[in-house]
C-alpha cells in the first residue's frame, strides 16, 4: 500500500511539473508587453514601485492596445501598470488585482478606476468561471486565489485553460494602432449594447454587494496612502442605468475616504475618434490622455474631487 502511495504521489507530481512546463511554453517563446497581450500578472512585479495604476474593464484595457501603453507613458510623463481587464470584467477582479499588486510589495503613487455602472449590478461581471482563462499558470497567483476563496469553478476554469491546443499558440498581438472609426452612431447598436451590459437589470441586492466591494477597494487605497481616482469613461452609450446611483456612491467615497471622482462619461463626442460605440481608438485615447487624464494627475487633489 505504501508503494503504491508513493507511486501514485510520483506519478502525480510528473503530471503536474508537466502540466507547468506546458502552460508556459508561450512566455518561454515570445515577448509579450502590456500591449501585445490581455494578461495582467505576468506585468506585475515585485518590490517596485510604478507611478499609476489603471484598474477597469476594457475601457480602461484600451489604454494600453495596439501599442498605446506606451503612447499614454510618454504622454503622461509616469510609469504605468494596467490592471483593466476586458470582458466585463467587474469590481471583484479589480479588487483581487489591487491586493495581489500590493502583496508583491508593490507601491505606486496613484490609482486611476475606470468605473462603469454595469458592473455593479451583476454576478456575470464579477464571478464569471473564465475570469482568468487569459492568465498564465503562475503558483503564486494561484496559491494567492486560493487564499483569497475564488469560486471553484473559477479556479478550475483557470488551470483547464491552460492545457488546452488554444493556449500553447498564444502568441503577441501584433497590431500598433487602432485606426478604426466609428464616425457614425448607430441607435439601435447602442440599445442592443445597453441591454448586453445588463443581463439582470438593475437589482438593488445585487448593486449593495458590490458596492461593498468598491467600498473596500476605497478603504484599502486610503490605508495604502494611495490616491484613488475613479473616472467614468467617455462612451456614446448615453445616460446608463443606474448612472445616478454609481455617483452618488462615489460622492460618499469621497466624503468618507478622500477619493477622487470625475464625471467624463460624455467628454468626447466625435464618433470619428471611437472604434465603436464605447471604446475610443487610437486618435481617441491620446486626446482623452492630453485633454482629461494628464490634466487630473498633475493636480495634487481636487477640491471637490468630481468634474
Amino acid at each position: 500500500m505504501r508503494l503504491f502511495i508513493a507511486k501514485s504521489c510520483s506519478l502525480g507530481l510528473i503530471v503536474a511539473v508537466l502540466a507547468l512546463l506546458w502552460a508556459n511554453i508561450p512566455l518561454w517563446i515570445h515577448d509579450f508587453d502590456q500591449s501585445s497581450w490581455e494578461a495582467a500578472t505576468p506585468f506585475i512585479p515585485n518590490d517596485a514601485h510604478v507611478d499609476v495604476v489603471m484598474l477597469g474593464t476594457s475601457h480602461g484595457r484600451i489604454f494600453s492596445r495596439a501599442q498605446n501603453h506606451s503612447r499614454v507613458e510618454s504622454l503622461l510623463g509616469k510609469s504605468v501598470l494596467n490592471l483593466s481587464r476586458s470582458g466585463g470584467r467587474g469590481v471583484w477582479a479589480s479588487e483581487l488585482y489591487l491586493r495581489y499588486f500590493f502583496e508583491r510589495n508593490n507601491e505606486t503613487d496613484t490609482i486611476v478606476y475606470f468605473i462603469d455602472p454595469w458592473v455593479l449590478y451583476s454576478d456575470a461581471w464579477n464571478v464569471a468561471n473564465d475570469l482568468f482563462y487569459d492568465e498564465p499558470l503562475d503558483l503564486s497567483f494561484s496559491a494567492f486565489l486560493l487564499e483569497r476563496k475564488a469560486p471553484i469553478g473559477m479556479f478550475a476554469t483557470y488551470l483547464k485553460s491552460k492545457l488546452t491546443l488554444n493556449w500553447l499558440l498564444e502568441k503577441p498581438n501584433a497590431q500598433s494602432i487602432e485606426s478604426q472609426s466609428l464616425c457614425r452612431v448607430d441607435e439601435k447598436a447602442v440599445r442592443k449594447r445597453i441591454e448586453s451590459l445588463y443581463p439582470n437589470g438593475t437589482e438593488q441586492s445585487v448593486f449593495g454587494k458590490y458596492k461593498a466591494i468598491l467600498e473596500g477597494i476605497a478603504q484599502y487605497a486610503r490605508s495604502r496612502d494611495t490616491r484613488l481616482i475613479f473616472i467614468l469613461p467617455t462612451t456614446l452609450l448615453g445616460d446608463l442605468p443606474g448612472e445616478t446611483q454609481l455617483k452618488q456612491t462615489l460622492q460618499e467615497l469621497q466624503t468618507a475616504y478622500g477619493t477622487e471622482w470625475y464625471d467624463l462619461s460624455e467628454s468626447i463626442a466625435d464618433a470619428c475618434l471611437y472604434q465603436d460605440h464605447d471604446h475610443l481608438n487610437t486618435e481617441g485615447i491620446v486626446l482623452f490622455t492630453n485633454k482629461y487624464l494628464k490634466p487630473i494627475l498633475n493636480k495634487e487633489s481636487a477640491s471637490d474631487g468630481t468634474q
